[in-house]
């Protein structure tokens, strides 16, 4: 359905992010919805009928992986990589089994991103408390 630009008076799609003449935001704009983004959005523990609050919605992607398990698992075989098999980072827990964990600075690396609450699995979602 086509709408006119309210700054220029153009003719919108709906597929259109913003006038292609003048450059200002559709209003109308529907972004595409993604069924695997969809699919993992139906795991989240985020209430989604609070919608209605005036206050912006934030993205909840959390991990299937506990950070407290992989915490633990860094530090009991970090040398060999069982965390990053834990997360779903195949060929970095194939690198550190076959390099000790680079040579323990990667697992130190781990270590600290791990406790730090930043480090994220294979679909790139940070740990889970």
């Amino acid at each position: 359905m086509a709408k006119e630009c309210i700054n220029c008076g153009a003719i919108l799609l709906e597929k259109d992010q913003v006038c292609i003449y003048c450059g200002s935001k559709n209003p109308n704009y529907k972004q595409p919805e993604s069924t695997v983004s969809n699919f993992f959005n139906s795991f989240s523990t985020k209430n989604n009928e609070d919608t209605s609050s005036s206050k912006s919605i934030e993205k909840y992607d959390r991990s299937y992986a506990n950070r407290w398990i992989a915490l633990i698992l860094c530090l009991v075989a970090g040398g060999i990589g069982v965390h990053n098999f834990y997360v779903g980072k195949i060929a970095k827990g194939i690198l550190y089994l076959f390099t000790f964990g680079l040579f323990g600075i990667g697992v130190l690396v781990d270590l600290i991103t791990i406790a730090c609450g930043s480090f994220r699995d294979s679909e790139g979602n940070l740990l889970s408390d």
